[in-house]
């Protein structure tokens, strides 16, 4: 087998595999999902410097789960990566959960819900979700916005109203 031809079987086997694993995509969306997985897989392997080369250099605003979790700079994106690899050790993030995109001409919103856990004995789980803006710059899609949240069980107005 041809190099190529094993790349693009490879491709192949990995699209589909992410495509299973999450709900049907509009035609064309799955080029998204793959690159926030691959944002996602960098997160978790610990890996600042693919995340760094994912972020829109032009504009970036991340805003995480904790009132001070709050950064407008690439140097600020770093800082804040840094302290949360001071938490866990290793980390993995599960399948998709309602991965949904919007787009309008080089921009994609992006909300989805996804599984996290930090792989140290005896911690649970955590449902995260995100609210995401991606620019495509050239070929790549880039990060200029994130909101996250962990959400909650047992706490919601329904629930305790009732």
């Amino acid at each position: 087998m041809t190099h190529a031809l094993s790349r693009r079987l490879a491709l192949g086997i990995g699209l589909a595999a992410s495509l299973a694993a999450g709900p049907a995509l509009a035609r064309g969306d799955d080029d998204i999902q793959l690159t926030v997985r691959r944002f996602l897989d960098a997160y978790a392997g610990k890996d600042i410097e693919t995340l760094m080369g994912m972020l829109d250099s032009e504009a970036i605003l991340v805003i995480g789960a904790d009132a001070a979790e709050v950064v407008n700079t690439p140097d600020g994106a770093r800082a804040l990566l840094e302290a949360d690899y001071r938490l866990f050790e290793r980390s993995a993030f599960r399948d998709f959960r309602s991965f949904n995109v919007r787009r309008e001409g080089r921009g994609a919103s992006v909300f989805f819900e996804v599984p996290w856990s930090r792989l140290n004995p005896g911690e649970p789980d955590f449902l995260l979700r995100f609210a995401q803006f991606w620019v495509r710059r050239g070929r790549d899609w880039k990060l200029a916005q994130s909101l996250n949240a962990v959400a909650t069980q047992g706490q919601s107005a329904r629930e305790l109203a009732g």
